[in-house]
């Protein structure tokens, strides 16, 4: 993955990485189960964790759905899950994904999102959002 900083006004244009896994590779899924195209998009948040608490998860969550949703790609918050760890606040959201064209969309959403944009549509300040990934195959 390579990661791209996007300060200022300046747009991400770094090509996007894309994570194939093969079929032969994934563990066997429950009766029922199925994969689904994620995309993995990391950002800094110059906050405390203690300042992003359950509620400020969930706006983020749901703010992130508005901003990469389209007329034709549709996200919703419960699509987005969150991994938080201390950095100043490293947050990597997962984005799930109905399908790999849907996936690829809301990656270069992203892409052409600068960090103000970002930071606007988010509501957090951000020190860095990092190119996102698609990742080719995830079980729910």
């Amino acid at each position: 993955m390579t990661t791209t900083s996007c300060g200022g006004e300046r747009r991400c244009a770094s090509t996007s990485k894309f994570s194939s896994v093969s079929s032969s590779a994934l563990p066997p899924l429950s009766p029922g189960g199925v994969y689904r195209p994620a995309v993995q998009a990391p950002f800094v948040m110059s906050r405390s964790i203690e300042a992003f608490d359950a509620v400020a998860q969930q706006a983020f969550r749901h703010r992130l759905a508005a901003a990469v949703s389209t007329t034709f790609v549709r996200v919703s918050a419960d699509d987005i899950v969150l991994t938080i760890t201390p950095a100043s606040i490293s947050v990597l959201a997962r984005i799930t994904a109905d399908t790999e064209p849907n996936a690829s969309e809301v990656a270069r959403i992203l892409r052409a999102t600068t960090r103000v944009e970002l930071e606007a549509s988010l509501e957090v300040p951000l020190v860095e959002a990092t190119t996102p990934v698609v990742i080719s195959a995830l079980p729910l």
